[in-house]
């Protein structure tokens, strides 16, 4: 008799834990647990609460993500301020005063790292237009590189170095348009 009274006990008590229960959280809200070991939230009023399903395919919120344009200015043939000043990762790229020798427009670029890593590769793309807008050239190029593996080359933090020059073939103009960004900055 007592093995048939355990396989009985037994019997109720793991139907009552295959049913479906209802359970109140600290905050009040409630949720049921159910056999398949799901749960869900009870709704209490019109708004619906979500699964926990629901919950991890839900859209976060966060800051959208801005495509950065490239940065452009106006610049005159033989002004001596510096031209334009652009930043990505850390990394300050200024673009100084313009020359024109030999059929060639030539901007001297400087790099400055400001972050916490050792920078080995930066790489600009430019655009340079004429004062009535027409396009006269646009490329990318590296305007500042480490020697590969070689790890006292490369742009310490919190330091600054001559970068290669912006030298453009174009015919000569009292000014330009220029449209220069950061395309990347490679750090170790």
């Amino acid at each position: 008799m007592t093995r048939w009274n355990t396989l009985l006990a037994f019997t109720l008590l793991s139907s009552s834990v295959m049913a479906e229960q209802t359970v109140t959280l600290q905050d009040g809200k409630q949720v049921r647990l159910k056999d398949d070991f799901t749960w869900e939230y009870i709704s209490t009023s019109t708004e619906q609460i979500p699964t926990n399903t629901e919950q991890a395919t839900k859209k976060f919120e966060a800051i959208p993500v801005v495509q950065q344009a490239m940065k452009g200015t106006t610049i005159a043939v033989g002004n001596d301020k510096p031209s334009l000043q652009l930043s990505k990762s850390g990394l300050d790229v200024l673009i100084g005063a313009s020359t024109y020798e030999d059929g060639q427009l030539i901007l001297p670029v400087s790099v400055t790292n400001q972050s916490t890593q050792s920078v080995v590769l930066v790489t600009l793309t430019f655009a340079v237009y004429s004062p009535t807008g027409e396009l006269l050239h646009e490329g990318s190029f590296d305007t500042w590189q480490s020697i590969k593996r070689l790890a006292d080359t490369y742009l310490r933090p919190q330091t600054s170095a001559k970068g290669k020059d912006l030298i453009v073939d174009v015919g000569q103009y009292p000014e330009y348009r220029i449209e220069v960004d950061i395309e990347s900055v490679v750090t170790r």
